[in-house]
């Protein structure tokens, strides 16, 4: 849920005093009263279902979006994007890799060329 209890008790303090004053011009101050306390309970029950609604629907708004605000929408562009990135990385994966092999033939030709000491 967003939102605290806080703007629960507002909505009910809000629709306490608004029916106790309406009720106050034509009925005594204790009617005026129980229809206010009525008043109160029904305000803050419709505030606690106002705030859950929008809790879930703050939540559906979160899933919706990434962690970065953007839309993960499946559209033609985002999926460019996607292939983009792993072609690139595949490259470097590609240029790491025939990097390391040519390191590696030259430490071997190093190797073969360095005589050998062995003490036979």
């Amino acid at each position: 849920m967003s939102g605290t209890v806080k703007f629960n008790l507002l909505g009910a303090l809000l629709g306490f005093s608004l029916l106790f004053l309406f009720s106050l011009t034509s009925n005594v101050w204790q009617t005026s009263v129980i229809r206010g306390a009525i008043g109160f309970f029904s305000f803050f029950l419709i505030a606690f279902i106002f705030r859950g609604l929008w809790g879930v629907i703050a939540a559906d708004a979160t899933n919706v979006r990434g962690g970065d605000g953007r839309s993960r929408g499946n559209n033609q562009h985002d999926v460019e994007q996607v292939n983009e990135q792993s072609q690139s990385q595949t490259k470097e994966t590609e240029a790491t890799a025939e990097e390391t092999s040519k390191m590696i033939r030259s430490l071997l030709q190093e190797d073969e060329e360095s005589p050998t000491n062995t003490n036979d």
